[in-house]
């Protein structure tokens, strides 16, 4: 799923999930086996390898995460060498004798006992004067904001230091697409940065943003104290505070409603105060996961100062799927180019992103014109559908989509309307009984990528799609993280 630097070597701890050890830091660099891994789990500090019992979809969220990190790994379907495995990992742990990862660029993964030399390093690592610093910790360094006066922007007005960079990018993929073309891009709408200020700043949520800053003051002593546990509960009020008590300025709903109705997002018609009411709420939902646990701690790990954070919001319109599809167009193990990856799930893509149980459909496609070629087949059990017309809040601050940084899943995207799940029948789906069907599909998904890329001018791209009764819909585009 991700070779890192090619080997990670560190002592070892075997556990069952992440949970307990979010916001921590390794000071001596550490090996993880853990049963199950999820897609929102962020990779503590100072772990060098991380192997999981659970299957891991290779372009979903924490996938990237740990390419983002340098950090190795990978999964055992196995359940004898997991087994195996496992045993020879908890005597390591109880001896303390570390243990070396190796990844090679075939998928691959040797486990072994480190050589003398690099445990002699490791276990040194711990009593060292740089000892909570970690050689793969990402330094994220956020996009300039200008700030806009409008409360929303339609995606003419989508400019660098109003928007993040989902805007930016669909606004620049849909001019370097020709019009009238085979590939759809969705209706978006921007909330541009400094509205969340603004929000605040107005004389209605006087009292919300006098209780924001007193907790904000407290994370600020949190972080400065090293004591990460202790902004949890203060994480947990700051995100009840701007979810539930943020009052919409009359002239931002004003704005709103006219530059959505205009540019098509919504239907003049299909306004009311029981849509507005739901869109608010999801607005509101971007800007508290801000202060998710995940969001912070990246934040402190990646050196990214709380006050230099703007989050803007894109209100993209959702194009319920048949299919949704993520592409690198590059290998995402080895950053070769050519190399298409790219998986595929039925109904909509937060089970891919988000590492839902099972597999996506994975395929690859090694140089333009070859074969598209199927490596795993699908079996998650559950997709999520989209029911009638809808829109997504999704977060577009200025640490995210980044160059050299992704940002996966760091911050929330919210459907106005919940998604519907629904168990997948795999035996009556034309994905796995049509042979004909799958290549064309999948190839043509491929050339979406390859468009894609060639739009931004040949730089790898991380491509994210929908299918909706055979038309490709390109719902985010971003330079890929090699």
């Amino acid at each position: 799923v991700s070779v890192g630097a090619g080997n990670g070597a560190g002592v070892v701890q075997v556990m069952q999930n992440l949970e307990g050890v979010q916001g921590s830091v390794f000071n001596t660099p550490t090996v993880i086996l853990v049963e199950q891994l999820g897609g929102m789990e962020d990779i503590p500090e100072g772990v060098t390898a991380l192997l999981a019992r659970s299957a891991i979809d290779v372009l979903s969220h924490v996938a990237i995460r740990a390419r983002n990190q340098g950090v190795v790994m990978a999964c055992c379907f196995d359940e004898g060498a997991w087994n195996t495995l496992k045993s020879e990992a908890q005597a390591a742990a109880q001896s303390g004798t570390p243990l070396q990862v190796v990844a090679g660029s075939d998928g691959e993964v040797h486990v072994k006992p480190a050589p003398p030399g690099v445990a002699s390093a490791v276990l040194s690592a711990a009593s060292g004067p740089t000892s909570n610093s970690n050689p793969n910790k990402v330094r994220v360094q956020v996009g300039k904001v200008a700030g806009a006066s409008e409360w929303a922007l339609p995606e003419s007005g989508f400019t660098a230091g109003k928007v993040g960079a989902k805007a930016l990018n669909l606004s620049k993929l849909r001019s370097a697409l020709p019009a009238g073309g085979p590939y759809g891009l969705p209706v978006s709408v921007s909330l541009p940065f400094g509205t969340f200020e603004r929000v605040l700043a107005a004389g209605e949520n006087s009292g919300t943003a006098a209780d924001l800053k007193a907790l904000q003051q407290q994370l600020a002593a949190a972080a400065a104290g090293g004591d990460r546990r202790a902004a949890l509960p203060v994480l947990a009020a700051a995100r009840r505070l701007v979810g539930d008590r943020l009052v919409a300025p009359q002239a931002l709903v004003s704005e709103v409603q006219r530059v959505a109705v205009q540019s098509g997002l919504v239907a003049a018609d299909h306004w009311s105060p029981e849509s507005w009411s739901a869109l608010w709420r999801a607005v509101c939902g971007v800007w508290a996961s801000q202060f998710t646990d995940r969001a912070w701690l990246a934040r402190q790990a990646g050196g990214v100062p709380e006050d230099a954070l703007r989050m803007a919001v894109l209100l993209q319109q959702v194009v319920p799927a048949d299919f949704a599809f993520v592409l690198h167009t590059a290998c995402p193990l080895t950053g070769a180019s050519g190399l298409v990856s790219g998986e595929l799930v039925m109904g909509m893509g937060e089970t891919l992103v988000g590492n839902h149980p099972g597999r996506a459909l994975s395929f690859q496609q090694p140089a333009p014109g070859s074969l598209v070629k199927v490596t795993c087949l699908p079996s998650k059990h559950t997709g999520l559908f989209a029911a009638g017309p809808n829109i997504i809040a999704r977060s577009d601050s200025n640490a995210e989509d980044l160059e050299g940084f992704a940002g996966a899943g760091l911050y929330d995207s919210i459907p106005i309307k919940q998604l519907q799940p629904r168990v997948l029948r795999y035996n009556q789906d034309r994905l796995l009984q049509d042979q004909q069907y799958r290549e064309g599909l999948l190839a043509s998904v491929v050339e979406a990528g390859r468009a894609v890329e060639g739009a931004f001018r040949g730089v790898p791209q991380d491509v994210e799609g929908v299918v909706q009764g055979g038309k490709i819909t390109l719902v985010q585009a971003r330079p890929q993280v090699l």
